[in-house]
């Protein structure tokens, strides 16, 4: 799950420039940046272990967007249909063909959504639609995937071009 890295920061300055009682600057800012880090490693090998166990070929996270929906497109009705999956997001790099890939690790069903990026798939991200990234399968299928922060989006969407 991804963390506020500028809440972190801006925390851990404020927490800083506290003195202590001799007077001296307070080291408390260096034990709050190693305790975040060592959660947030400690959490990134959680998150790689329980990816690994749905693709032992996984080696390695690149990055992530805390809470997406899937849609997949209905061509028969002409419209977008939720599916029953919402969660984190990991993109990730694997150890043999095809080299890349993410899932959507749900929250709402113990469904794993897993996709292999083939050089066939189309991706598409609309400015317009800042928080929506559409992309095509080699079969036709057309899935749609919503991020809560408009800002995971476009990141992503580079990421899996």
């Amino acid at each position: 799950m991804t963390t506020n890295n500028s809440s972190f920061a801006n925390t851990n300055r404020s927490v800083g420039n506290l003195m202590a009682p001799n007077g001296q600057a307070s080291s408390n800012s260096n034990e709050n940046n190693n305790n975040s880090n060592n959660e947030e490693d400690q959490l990134n090998r959680i998150n790689l272990q329980t990816l690994q166990n749905r693709d032992p070929y996984i080696s390695k996270i690149v990055d992530q967007a805390q809470r997406v929906c899937v849609y997949k497109f209905v061509a028969e009705k002409r419209e977008w249909e939720r599916k029953d999956l919402e969660g984190t997001l990991f993109v990730y790099e694997r150890l043999c063909k095809p080299y890349h890939g993410f899932a959507i690790l749900s929250t709402v069903s113990r469904e794993t959504f897993v996709q292999i990026i083939k050089s066939s798939m189309e991706f598409k991200h609309t400015p317009a639609y800042e928080a929506f990234l559409q992309y095509k399968v080699d079969v036709g299928d057309i899935y749609g995937i919503w991020f809560i922060s408009k800002t995971d989006c476009p990141r992503v969407t580079e990421c899996l071009k």
